[in-house]
């Protein structure tokens, strides 16, 4: 007797933690932002040649969101925008930027990044071929 009430009160409190966990809304508010196919970016560039990578912006802040982007290369002391625009996401949406850049220099290292105004930003570095 005293067993099948041990069980029916573990079975109560299992279910009132699956409960808990499963049907509380989360109130964390955040934005994703990352590059798709990391693994493909490019990372060796050679002159005069396209090259081309996308980001995501995922808007996780329970609200409309305006979200203010720059694409910049830098190398040598130098700082070239690439890209620039604005996105407007509902909560729970995402919009992915396609991008294109050129290398006109010549360099060693150089560091692609992308920033939002809500001082969000990712980056990938890019060395420069010889030849």
């Amino acid at each position: 007797m005293k067993s099948n009430i041990i069980i029916g009160m573990l079975i109560i409190a299992v279910i009132s933690t699956l409960i808990l966990v499963f049907d509380t809304e989360s109130n964390e508010k955040f934005t994703e932002l990352y590059f798709e196919n990391h693994k493909d970016l490019p990372n060796l560039v050679k002159e005069d040649r396209n090259y081309g990578f996308s980001f995501t912006i995922h808007n996780l802040e329970l609200e409309e969101m305006v979200y203010e982007y720059q694409v910049l290369m830098k190398y040598n002391n130098k700082e070239i925008q690439l890209n620039n625009g604005v996105v407007v996401l509902d909560n729970g949406e995402s919009e992915t930027v396609q991008n294109v850049f050129t290398v006109k220099d010549f360099f060693k290292r150089g560091k692609i990044e992308v920033k939002l105004t809500n001082n969000e930003e990712i980056y990938f570095w890019i060395k420069q071929e010889e030849g």
